[in-house]
């Protein structure tokens, strides 16, 4: 019965060793009068990690007081904060709540050039604000659908917005519609599990290599 107790104690402290932290943040946040929030949060510690990591998502969101026939346009200054004291890399998912809504909104990262929202999308970054990529799914079935920071978040430092402002043009008044602006923010540390020769792992830090938030994400994800 103690054998059995200790190989039971020791296949799961090995399998403990295996799992990433990770922090997911979920920000629901209406384009009606009203804000609604939810916010769910999960952190598994990695022993051979040096800390967590815990981020938060940060608007400027100025909702209209109403919508009309025409452009309507709002503030949603998107930044992703790291609050906690582990650099790390951050992805988010935006999507409309209202495909219909989608179809005739755009999107400006700076204030100044409009993108369809339906179309806010470049894997190389073109029409993206500085260090953000979008990866789709039919570009990449393992990480697609998110956008991704290209760089570490260092503690208490912030990401450049993701979007500024939001337009949505109605051409008749049978078009306007309460929607939500889904916002999902999740973040991994810096390091990944790098296995020896011998099978055993060291961790190994990957935010100063090239494409180090591809291999950071694309590890987590594949040890899921």
């Amino acid at each position: 019965m103690k054998d059995k107790l200790h190989s039971w104690k020791a296949w799961l402290k090995q399998a403990c060793v295996k799992k990433l932290a990770f922090v997911v943040v979920v920000c629901l946040a209406s384009a009606g009068i009203t804000m609604a929030y939810l916010t769910y949060r999960m952190q598994i510690i990695n022993q051979i990690l040096t800390g967590s990591n815990t981020i938060s998502i940060t608007e400027e969101f100025e909702p209209p007081q109403k919508q009309d026939v025409g452009d309507n346009i709002f503030k949603k200054k998107i930044q992703i904060e790291n609050i906690d004291q582990t650099d790390s890399f951050i992805r988010v998912f935006m999507d409309f709540s209202d495909s219909s809504i989608k179809n005739i909104a755009q999107i400006t990262p700076d204030g100044k050039h409009w993108y369809e929202a339906s179309k806010y999308l470049s894997s190389d970054g073109s029409n993206l604000p500085e260090n953000w990529v979008y990866i789709s799914e039919a570009d990449d079935v393992l990480l697609g659908g998110y956008y991704y920071y290209t760089i570490p978040i260092k503690a208490k430092e912030k990401t450049t917005p993701l979007s500024e402002c939001i337009m949505v043009t109605y051409s008749d008044v049978s078009q306007i519609r309460d929607f939500d602006i889904l916002v999902m923010a999740d973040s991994i540390q810096t390091y990944i599990n790098e296995e020896n020769a011998d099978g055993t792992f060291t961790a190994k830090d990957v935010s100063e290599e090239t494409d180090g938030w591809k291999i950071a994400w694309t590890e987590y994800m594949e040890r899921r």
